[in-house]
């Protein structure tokens, strides 16, 4: 049990060493997020996109993958870290990996690592042109709340104390002096309005208005009136005019566009007064409408008292809700309250924020690195003397590696249901100056000891035998394709070929795997790729049969992502 609990022990250090985005530390990853919203030319938000792509397609074994991750497979025997840092010119991966050549769970052992352990560094760059649609209304949207709550808040902040209050007591006083109109507005027509079935009716609320409304009602009728007998009469002058024009027209001989033109010109000047009266007509009559409603405000009827008394209802709830959130911001701001609440506001619009995407993404582009890893192993060798036939050795294997990555992920323009179609290319190559191990056969040597009368220890130790050679030039081609499925782009087939070359042997090995994503409820990103495989190794036999590479093998290997680092 120590040996798998050490290993998550080690799992749980990588999480955190590498992890800069954590729940652990929600101020940093807030003010980072803070930081993409702001930007202002765009490179932050478009490092946040691809940062979103990426962590959904994360495999450890496949070069040229591209973020921070710590993967397990059981096929490679392999424990590895990565961690990316994205930059102007492109993207820089340190990766650290231990080799676990006799299983998982013995990847310690007497407090030593027994396997190899590897550092790399890869340097990515984008070829050719970023084919990226961005949904820029939603993220505008989004800036433009962003911006006006960091407006509100500046301005509650530019206040001090004492103006502050000010204000709050001078809101105070307009919303009392207007209940007090409405008050006084209510009484008055009650009273009003009790007299209307008696021998002297008031029909008025204030008797002086009335007297002017009627007086400007008087004033607006007539100048009314004689606009519209100025425009009856010009109307005739007008027919008059408009028939000599069409006379003088008709009895010109000469038939050519320019009499046409100037008759065109003569008629509108004709009618040109009567309509200039009649605009000043529509603006006295605007003006009457006006005059008429002051009137009917002003009038004793049981609508003006019922809508009056609503009114004062109204004013009054408003009243009291004021002086609640009153007494609310003069505690707030000494209790912090206020900002915290634009606090809460702030990081909700935030958390919306990292949930965007790429509407449409089309990207390629090349890695180049390097890598030294010592692989540690056992031997055994015959001819040496019985007791160190079986020894340990070691070999610090130096290695190169080029690849082409080919990434999409768009919506299916021949489904209907706007499918997206997603798929992953890779195709790399490596040198390794290094061994000829694998071509070599594996043994399991059991070995025993008597501890009582018929009782004994069996220990089994995996050796390598065979005529080992070092400092050989090795090489290794790859494809990796994958190709997302189902409704959510959840499930993906993974296709791999490899081969593995050195001096007089040549390794063909194929594999398919089915890739599942677990996905965070949060923000939609993969919190763990899965992928559960089938390989057929060494398809032409040209390794021993018990070789390491073995014809068939099943197996899993598990990825965890995590986000890029943002820079500051």
């Amino acid at each position: 049990m120590k040996k798998p609990f050490l290993l998550f022990v080690l799992l749980f250090i990588g999480l955190k060493a590498f992890t800069q985005t954590g729940s652990g530390d929600k101020t940093t990853y807030y003010e980072k997020l803070d930081r993409i919203v702001t930007d202002s030319n765009g490179e932050k938000r478009l490092n946040h996109i691809l940062n979103q792509e990426f962590s959904r397609i994360i495999n450890s074994n496949t070069s040229g993958m591209i973020g921070n991750y710590i993967g397990i497979s059981t096929k490679d025997n392999t424990l590895s870290f990565a961690y990316s840092q994205i930059n102007k010119g492109g993207i820089l991966q340190f990766k650290a990996s231990g080799g676990i050549t006799d299983g998982i769970s013995s990847f310690i052992s007497d407090s030593k690592l027994n396997t190899g352990v590897g550092l790399g560094v890869n340097y990515s760059w984008i070829s050719g042109q970023k084919d990226i649609e961005i949904d820029y209304d939603n993220i505008a949207q989004l800036q433009k709340k962003y911006t006006e709550l960091e407006l509100g808040r500046e301005m509650f902040l530019t206040f001090s104390d004492s103006e502050r209050e000010k204000k709050l007591e001078q809101s105070l006083s307009n919303k009392i002096a207007g209940i007090n109109n409405l008050k006084a507005r209510v009484d008055t027509l009650e009273k009003r309005f009790s007299t209307l079935g008696g021998p002297n009716p008031v029909l008025s609320i204030n008797l002086k208005l009335n007297n002017i409304h009627s007086l400007q009602k008087s004033i607006i009728l007539s100048e009314i009136n004689i606009l519209q007998e100025k425009i009856s009469k010009s109307s005739q002058l007008v027919e008059e005019r408009l028939s000599g024009l069409r006379n003088e027209r008709n009895g010109n001989e000469k038939d050519n566009e320019l009499i046409e033109l100037q008759f065109k010109i003569d008629s509108l000047k004709a009618i040109q007064l009567p309509m200039r009266l009649q605009d000043s007509l529509d603006l006295k009559k605007k003006k009457l409408k006006g005059i008429e409603l002051e009137i009917n405000q002003n009038s004793v009827t049981l609508a003006n008292l019922e809508q009056s008394k609503q009114a004062l209802k109204k004013a009054e709830l408003e009243l009291d809700i004021f002086k609640i959130e009153k007494t609310y911001y003069d505690s707030a701001y000494e209790d912090n309250e206020v900002y915290e609440k634009y606090l809460s506001a702030k990081r909700e619009l935030l958390e919306k924020f990292a949930k965007t995407r790429a509407r449409s993404i089309s990207l390629s582009w090349f890695t180049l690195g390097g890598n030294i890893e010592n692989e540690s192993f056992k031997r055994f060798d015959v001819s040496r003397q019985l007791t160190d036939q079986i020894f340990s050795d070691q070999d610090l294997i130096p290695s190169l590696n080029f690849s082409f990555t080919k990434y999409k992920n768009q919506v299916d323009k021949t489904e209907s249901d706007n499918k997206r179609s997603i798929s992953y290319l890779n195709i790399g190559a490596k040198i390794l100056y290094g061994n000829n191990l694998k071509s070599l056969k594996q043994l399991a040597i059991e070995t025993s000891d008597s501890i009582a009368i018929n009782k004994s220890v069996v220990n089994s130790i995996k050796a390598y035998e065979g005529d080992f050679r070092d400092n050989i030039l090795n090489a290794q081609l790859t494809a990796d394709y994958y190709r997302f499925l189902g409704k959510d782009n959840n499930v993906g087939l993974h296709l791999r070929g490899q081969l593995d070359t050195q001096p007089g042997l040549e390794v063909v090995s194929l594999r398919s795997g089915v890739v599942f994503g677990v996905k965070s409820e949060k923000d939609q990103q993969s919190l763990m790729n899965i992928e559960v495989f089938v390989g057929l190794n060494d398809i032409f036999k040209q390794g021993e049969e018990d070789s390491l590479f073995s014809r068939n093998i099943i197996g899993i290997q598990t990825t965890i992502p995590f986000k890029f680092k943002i820079d500051k």
